[in-house]
């Protein structure tokens, strides 16, 4: 496991726990009218950690988020500020799946989202998990399931594209989501 994602995980367990007090009080459930079929039942732990409190262990994901967008997808995305997040996603045989979705912006946002960003932060091994993206030939989707189960791999595509994660059968599967804003599409 590369030091640097120990380092980012540590931190993040420190962040959840202070977290875990507060989150456990909020219990938040999506008003039905804001629900759609864009999201995918999701069974899986998250923590919304800002981006101030991990950018020091991401410059990494940072830059490569930046260099795929201009080498492969050219996007207008804004640049990731300190009011910017990302999503810390705990997968087990308890939580163990989130299934077919896309992400999407409500439709009053200044920005919509132009590319999914993941980062594979398990320390430890785990079984199941595997992260597979619709219409997709098998090959590619094969070629993801063996690169991105290993800690430090991420993973870009467009924020449009269906998607989910199978289900985690034994330990478990962390992964760090972030969402590369720009322009609403015309």
């Amino acid at each position: 496991v590369p030091d640097d994602i120990v380092k980012l995980e540590k931190d993040i367990s420190t962040l959840r726990k202070k977290k875990e007090s507060v989150i456990a009080k909020q219990k938040f459930e999506e008003p039905e009218e804001n629900k759609s079929f864009f999201r995918g039942e999701k069974k899986v732990k998250v923590t919304c950690v800002a981006w101030p409190e991990v950018k020091t262990n991401l410059k990494k994901f940072e830059d490569f988020i930046y260099d795929a967008n201009n080498r492969i997808f050219k996007y207008d995305i804004v640049k990731i500020t300190d009011d910017h997040f990302v999503n810390v996603n705990y997968y087990d045989t308890e939580n163990p799946n989130y299934h077919w979705h896309m992400d999407g912006t409500k439709l009053d946002q200044r920005y919509d989202i132009k590319l999914t960003c993941i980062l594979n932060i398990s320390t430890e091994k785990y079984e199941g998990g595997n992260l597979v993206l619709y219409n997709i030939p098998d090959n590619i989707n094969d070629i993801i399931k063996e690169k991105f189960s290993q800690p430090g791999y991420a993973l870009l595509f467009t924020s449009n594209h269906f998607h989910k994660v199978e289900s985690v059968t034994k330990g478990s599967r962390r992964s760090l989501s972030y969402w590369a804003l720009g322009p609403l599409w015309r």
